[in-house]
């Protein structure tokens, strides 16, 4: 294994470990340059590893082994996350548990076997190992409290004050305890106090690690105040300080920012991450950095309906993403999960499906198959198929996604409601209503038994509940957990994206109702909140679009054309101009149009509703529905042919996916009308009955479009059969 010129102190030094006692070596090892390099290499050799075998003493045995995994492990935060995107690293993760706990175990407190304990704990950590990160991080902190209680020495603190650090992240991000862990970074930060007087470097150092983790702990507890006083003043100490560099100051604004986010600020967040993204520009090796606050400001700018502006930020942090990753890391995986997001709610559907494909891809080659990190981006790849119409395939794939999640409990909790929220909107889509209610329910149980009633994602699932609840028709209990929802998020996030929205669904069911006055005060309500938080939105628009249908239902058609064409300008800046949500405020507004009296502008635009309708869902019941409205106006102007064309695609389309429904019971009914203004006496029959056979099955007895339907047949058997 040695060239010539050092086999013979090779060799000496292989008979000195079979000599020496096992103190004296490791004093050796840890002290002497000299053998340092011949140990690293004489570590890996057959004849070491035979040594190792031999020898008494365990603890000489841990530290070899300790400084083998080190050198193939580097110690560092950095290091930890390219190992496990590392097959090779990946391999030696469970030898370092093994050895760090025997360590533990044996009270071995050589530095090189401390250094591997707190390697092991971070790994586990940042790999999410719950059993085995909760075990190493307890027995770390007992060993330290046991050898450094009471010590000022500067060296014993900093290996006290890490384990205290490592305990408390074992709280906050393995259990979910933030109170808990909130106890260990209080007691960190004593330790740094007691010598900070001597060594400030050492305080500083420390400070910038602490107080971070300790304004988490008040974050994830919702105390965004006292968080938000942590980062202000660990910035105040960092730009202040001679020893700390640019990329601290940076990295605190980052988490300054990511608090922001989380108390739903998003445009103070905005604010931030653009003022640190404009200070990296001039900083060098900066560009990991600069990719990851790309990264936030993109989700920041997708809370806030800024879609189109999210996807240049994101298409930038990718690029700096696959310059400085692997191009199968898991960060470059996370870009491309967020832009597939981006897309598709841009209405660029297979865009989006390739990059959420592309990711899954990356993610696989990365993470074990039943790791929660696969799951959550099935889970984006399911929404992709939702949206484009596969929504059986959604189901799939959501349904995978809860089942790798439920096996990975209690750690992935969070994650766990997240795919039973998406997996309840594929059954919502699908009119599985049952089954969403069941879902629903099992992700607001679940919640509650982590989380504080008073909480956005509590008032997310009942939201979502109401909407189901809707669909099947009982109002009265959507309205019961929208205004449930409406009182969390009032007393929370009274000014909020989320409480807009809510306060937008009571509205539409109030109009259902008829309440159209009370509807009217409530969209003005949510059109206020968009207006301090996210003035220029998609959002925003969607809040228009239905402000300018009550202004309908109340005929005030120059304010309900004024406010739906100030949605569709909001919806055409921050959608594809071929989206859903575009299509139906041009229907919208023709339908407003037609009212006035202005058919030919109606028609102009149901037009245009239509163009988009047929190029993203061709066979959809939107898209029966417009070419009803057309045909409608096309008969009010005598083209009676034109309109029997559209009457009949339309037909044909809710007969694929809607045959039973109260649109099918109104184009039958306005074809069996065309039909006679065409003398086609039969057809118009044929037309007719099915007009009444389906407006039965689903109205109540004596319902006046029944009633309507009845005479109008009637009227063609008085003229086809004298009766």
């Amino acid at each position: 294994a040695f060239p010539d010129s050092g086999r013979r102190a090779a060799y000496q030094f292989s008979l000195a470990i079979m000599e020496l006692s096992s103190h004296t070596l490791i004093t050796t090892v840890e002290t002497n340059d000299t053998y340092k390099c011949d140990v690293h290499a004489l570590v890996q050799s057959a004849v070491f590893q035979q040594l190792i075998r031999q020898a008494d003493d365990l603890r000489l045995k841990l530290t070899c082994l300790a400084r083998y995994l080190l050198r193939n492990m580097p110690v560092g935060q950095d290091s930890i996350s390219h190992s496990l995107n590392s097959s090779d690293s990946v391999q030696l993760i469970p030898h370092i548990y093994s050895v760090a706990e025997k360590i533990l175990m044996t009270g071995c407190h050589s530095e090189v076997c401390c250094d591997l304990v707190e390697k092991a704990c971070w790994t586990a950590l940042e790999a999410r190992h719950v059993e085995v990160g909760c075990f190493l991080s307890e027995k770390q902190l007992e060993m330290m409290e046991t050898s450094c209680s009471n010590s000022r020495d500067v060296g014993l603190v900093e290996r006290h004050v890490t384990a205290l650090v490592l305990m408390g992240r074992s709280c906050l991000v393995l259990q979910q305890k933030p109170s808990v862990a909130q106890t260990y970074y209080a007691r960190a930060l004593q330790l740094m106090e007691g010598v900070g007087d001597v060594n400030k470097v050492f305080f500083q150092h420390f400070y910038e690690r602490v107080v971070p983790d300790l304004a988490a702990c008040y974050q994830e507890q919702r105390h965004f105040s006292d968080a938000e006083r942590l980062y202000l003043s660990c910035l105040s100490v960092l730009e202040g300080s001679p020893h700390s560099d640019q990329y601290e100051v940076l990295a605190m604004l980052n988490n300054l920012a990511l608090m922001y986010e989380k108390a739903g600020q998003f445009h103070c967040a905005i604010d931030i991450y653009q003022q640190a993204l404009h200070r990296a520009q001039s900083a060098a090796g900066m560009e990991v950095l600069r990719s990851t606050m790309m990264h936030n400001l993109g989700l920041c700018l997708i809370e806030v309906g800024g879609h189109v502006r999210a996807i240049g930020i994101l298409e930038q942090s990718l690029t700096i993403m696959r310059q400085w990753r692997s191009g199968e890391h898991t960060d470059v995986a996370d870009v491309l999960r967020l832009l597939s997001n981006c897309y598709s709610s841009c209405g660029d559907l297979p865009k989006a499906t390739g990059l959420a494909e592309e990711a899954v891809s990356i993610i696989r080659q990365t993470h074990d198959p039943r790791h929660p990190t696969v799951a959550v981006f099935i889970s984006q790849l399911a929404a992709c198929y939702e949206s484009s119409g596969n929504v059986d395939k959604a189901i799939r794939l959501n349904e995978q996604s809860v089942d790798i999640l439920r096996s990975n409990q209690p750690s992935s909790k969070e994650h766990l409601c997240g795919a039973l929220n998406n997996l309840g909107l594929c059954y919502f889509t699908k009119n599985m209503l049952r089954e969403a209610i069941t879902t629903f329910e099992e992700c607001l149980s679940l919640r509650l038994s982590f989380l504080p009633k008073l909480h956005s994602d509590v008032a997310r699932t009942l939201y979502n509940l109401g909407l189901v609840y809707k669909k099947a028709g009982n109002v009265c209990k959507a309205m019961e957990l929208y205004r449930e929802s409406l009182s969390i998020l009032e007393h929370i996030l009274p000014v909020h994206v989320d409480t807009a929205n809510v306060l937008n669904s009571i509205a539409s069911c109030l109009l259902q109702r008829g309440q159209v006055s009370e509807c009217l005060q409530l969209l003005l309500r949510s059109r206020d909140i968009l207006a301090q938080v996210s003035p220029v939105s998609e959002k925003m628009g969607t809040v228009l679009n239905n402000l300018g249908m009550c202004y309908d239902s109340k005929n005030m058609l120059r304010e309900a054309i004024s406010t739906l064409k100030e949605s569709l300008t909001l919806r055409q800046s921050f959608l594809h101009k071929v989206h859903p949500s575009v299509a139906s405020t041009l229907y919208n507004l023709g339908s407003v149009h037609e009212k006035a009296g202005d058919v030919r502008k109606a028609i102009e635009l149901y037009r245009e509703s239509l163009s988009i309708r047929e190029h993203i869902i061709p066979v959809h019941v939107d898209t029966a529905d417009v070419l009803n409205k057309l045909a409608v106006c096309l008969f009010q102007q005598g083209q009676a042919t034109k309109c029997l064309q559209l009457l009949l695609r339309s037909r044909d389309i809710l007969t694929q996916v809607s045959p039973v429904s109260e649109t099918m019971g109104t184009v039958c009914f306005n074809l069996g009308s065309c039909c006679i203004q065409l003398s086609r006496l039969g057809e118009a029959e044929e037309a007719l009955s099915e007009s009444v056979r389906v407006r039965k099955t689903i109205l109540a007895p004596g319902h006046p479009c029944i009633t309507k339907a009845e005479e109008v047949l009637h009227d063609v058997w008085q003229t086809m059969y004298g009766f």
